[in-house]
C-alpha cells in the first residue's frame, strides 16, 4: 500500500515536470522575442520647448548633459512648437 502511494506520488511529480518544461521554455522564449522586437527610439532623454526663454534653457540642459549622460550615443529628441 505505502509502495503504491509513493509511486502514484512521483508520477504526479514526474507529470508536473514534464508539463511545466515546455511550459517555461515557451514563457522564456516569448519574453526574449518581446524583448527582441521592442521598438527603441533611439534616444534616452525627451525635451520640448516652445518659448525663447525656455530656448536658451533647454540648449544650456542639453550641453550639460550631453557631457555625462551615455557618451556617444544620441541623447535628445527636440521638438519645436
Amino acid at each position: 500500500m505505502e509502495d503504491d502511494k509513493s509511486s502514484s506520488l512521483l508520477a504526479v511529480l514526474l507529470v508536473c515536470l514534464v508539463i511545466s518544461l515546455p511550459v517555461i521554455t515557451a514563457v522564456a522564449l516569448v519574453w526574449i522575442l518581446m524583448r527582441l522586437l521592442r521598438k527603441d527610439a533611439g534616444f534616452t532623454i525627451f525635451l520640448s520647448h516652445h518659448k525663447a526663454a525656455a530656448g536658451a534653457l533647454c540648449r544650456l540642459l542639453t550641453v550639460v548633459l550631453q557631457e555625462h549622460y551615455r557618451p556617444g550615443r544620441m541623447a535628445f529628441q527636440f521638438v519645436q512648437t
